[in-house]
């Protein structure tokens, strides 16, 4: 968008880790985030930047990154985990191919749900990102990427809106289609607010499946953390059975994601009721 080219500069890893080591030396800082757009592009850079980061004895201070899930494998991860990495951010956008493919992603959803399981296996947290207002999206494919990013075990997910900036092909299409609203460029931001709907979804419908996203993977996680583990079940019910008599009276209180608006709350809470308990 900024350079209009296919090239990037990159610097040597060794000079990388020199320049984290002196600012380390001033400050205690507790965390750093790797900010390129793909990370792990170019496997040897991202081996010999793990290996530098090893060999100067910098692995316990933990970091993140944003990566594809298509070039990751055993011994990066291994290597990556080995040098402190903390959290990893693999781009999805959406589960259906057709739509990948529309957007040129150059990715197979396989690819993406099949390093998942790998990367916890390590001990590496999974953040998940998905866009809603692709051109080729529909209601059914939206509803396809909510279920994919409510059912992967990922630690975190986010969800956005395509937003098409001046400069981009996509910006271009968008305007030749007419699916462009004017408006102020402060609503720019994707987070949750459509700057632009498409043939077949209206801005007010993609920030709704916004919402709808955060809510459906929220639900799911309490019922699976909670509901429907096992090991919650036995160790609640040894606890309120030597607490309380046979036959006394139990309240069970749903609690609600700290952080997420009055409305969406009352919505989780009253399309997913919570059972009853039995002990």
């Amino acid at each position: 968008m900024v350079y209009r080219g296919h090239s990037y500069r990159r610097r040597d890893p060794k000079g990388v880790v020199d320049g984290g080591e002196a600012n380390l030396a001033k400050v205690a800082y507790r965390s750093f985030y790797v900010d390129d757009d793909t990370f792990n592009i170019d496997r040897r850079h991202v081996l010999a930047f793990a290996r530098e980061l090893q060999a100067r004895g910098i692995t316990d201070l933990p970091w993140g990154a944003m990566c594809r899930a298509d070039r990751m494998d055993e011994e990066v991860l291994t290597e990556l985990k080995a040098a402190g990495l903390h959290t990893v951010k693999y781009g999805v956008e959406s589960a259906d191919q057709a739509v990948l493919d529309a957007i040129d992603k150059r990715i197979r959803i396989e690819e993406v749900i099949e390093q998942v399981e790998p990367t916890k296996a390590l001990g590496i947290r999974v953040y998940l990102t998905f866009t809603f207002g692709h051109p080729n999206d529909t209601a059914a494919s939206i509803e396809k990427t909510i279920a994919l990013a409510t059912r992967l075990p990922a630690d975190s997910v986010q969800f956005s809106i395509a937003t098409p900036f001046p400069g981009t092909k996509m910006y271009d299409h968008f305007v030749a289609k007419g699916w462009l609203q004017a408006g102020d460029w402060e609503r720019l931001d994707g987070a949750g607010r459509a700057v632009a709907r498409t043939d077949t979804l209206t801005q007010d419908q993609l920030e709704a499946y916004v919402r709808r996203g955060y809510r459906d993977r929220l639900v799911a996680r309490a019922r699976e953390r909670i509901l429907e583990s096992a090991a919650f079940r036995a160790a609640l019910r040894e606890r309120m059975t030597l607490a309380f008599p046979d036959g006394s009276p139990v309240l069970v209180a749903q609690s609600a994601h700290h952080g997420r608006d009055d409305a969406t709350l009352m919505s989780a809470g009253r399309d997913h009721a919570v059972p009853d308990a039995r002990l």
